[in-house]
């Protein structure tokens, strides 16, 4: 049917053939669902419901019920790089990765933090919101941090 209308119409019978009108209401046609008004708050909705426990971004300051204690917008020197033993790309935040999380850190003699994604990009929470890094050296001042807005690190 397009072809019919690509040269100006014709069609078979040869004479000129408007094209035929939008359908009724088409543009309430393709709304946001749950009455949502603009791709922001969906966005919003929709990481509510890809992470049921929150995000890393959620956790309680202080110090957590396995000794690690939380520096906002901070990440370690000295990262283990290339060590992704719990969590994965495309995983769901929650609860149990965090649990699991110090706990392979606390059974490890040289971790001695671990560096949480708790930025609101799309992308790179897909790759780490639910990929924990790992530090390995001392964290004793400031000269052992690096300043990150989309990163938490928990110093054990």
């Amino acid at each position: 049917e397009s072809a019919r209308y690509a040269n100006g119409g014709g069609g078979a019978a040869g004479g000129a053939a408007a094209p035929p009108p939008w359908p009724a209401e088409f543009g309430t046609l393709l709304r946001f669902p749950f009455d949502l008004v603009d791709m922001k708050a969906l966005k919003d909705y929709a990481r509510e419901l890809w992470l049921p426990d929150g995000s890393a971004a959620t956790i309680p300051e202080g110090v957590t019920d396995r000794g690690f204690e939380q520096r906002r917008g901070a990440r370690c020197a000295s990262e283990m790089v290339g060590v992704h033993p719990v969590g994965g790309v495309g995983e769901r935040w929650s609860r149990a990765l965090w649990e699991e999380t110090q706990d392979w850190c606390l059974a490890q003699q040289n971790c001695t933090g671990v560096m949480l994604y708790v930025g609101r990009d799309t992308m790179n929470c897909h790759y780490w919101c639910a990929r924990p890094q790992f530090c390995s050296g001392p964290i004793v001042s400031d000269a052992d941090l690096e300043e990150s807005k989309e990163w938490n690190l928990f110093v054990r």
